[in-house]
């Protein structure tokens, strides 16, 4: 069975920059994996498929593929993880005193649990087998290795991944989807920050209050939102 409705989900962007980012520490190239447009014929409903639409419409989770790829020209990538909450920082292509700051609080997910699964336990150099990300997801929806040789992982990334535990996540989660939580961000030396850019994707896109405090900023995370904030300290 495929669950193209998850891209469509209040989980969709987070879930993208979770794999984007397991992608990414796994040494696979970000731009080898995501289909950019819609185009899987046998699914009746294609609007879950792809970054962009047949009509050229870009979806939440374009930017989120577009925000890495400001990531990887900066100088270092920088992970902090804290239970559901990620960041990451990297020093900004515009400059020695510029930063890029990404932060996501993924309410917890099968397929997050499931792709972290094939992650963990499948050699960087054998996931270059599939084509891309979907591909691979795709796989694991069915329970079967690309040529058979991991067939035992895939089926209990299928296992992790099945309906009735997604619906059990979803559920138990459900009052938590668009609960906020109050960050402050301590920069060093920041007692001049500008605030450059900030961008929050959830299933839109929104520009975020963020105020300082010395050398503090502080803002609200939504549950399953990718918030990016490009900074300068003078």
């Amino acid at each position: 069975m495929f669950f193209p409705d998850i891209r469509k989900s209040p989980f969709a962007s987070a879930i993208m920059a979770e794999n984007l980012l397991g992608f990414y520490t796994a040494g696979v190239d970000v731009q080898t994996f995501s289909s950019w447009e819609d185009f899987h014929y046998y699914v009746d409903d294609h609007s879950g498929y792809g970054l962009i639409t047949q009509q050229g419409e870009k979806k939440p989770q374009y930017y989120v593929h577009q925000i890495f790829d400001i990531l990887s020209r900066g100088q270092g990538l920088n992970v902090i993880e804290d239970e559901d909450l990620t960041m990451i920082i990297s020093q900004s292509s515009e400059g020695v005193n510029c930063y890029d700051l990404v932060m996501w609080n993924l309410v917890p997910h099968a397929e997050k649990e499931a792709v972290e699964y094939i992650l963990s336990n499948i050699p960087a150099d054998e996931l270059t087998n599939y084509k891309n990300e979907e591909s691979m997801v795709e796989h694991m929806w069915k329970g079967k290795s690309i040529d058979g040789k991991r067939d035992k992982e895939f089926a209990i990334a299928n296992s992790i991944h099945n309906e009735s535990y997604m619906d059990e996540l979803y559920k138990k989660n459900q009052e938590k989807l668009n609960s906020k939580t109050r960050l402050g961000i301590n920069i060093p030396d920041g007692e001049n920050i500008e605030i450059m850019f900030n961008l929050a994707i959830k299933d839109s896109l929104s520009i975020k209050e963020i105020t300082q405090n010395n050398d503090q900023i502080l803002f609200d995370l939504e549950n399953n939102e990718v918030f990016y904030i490009n900074l300068c300290v003078e």
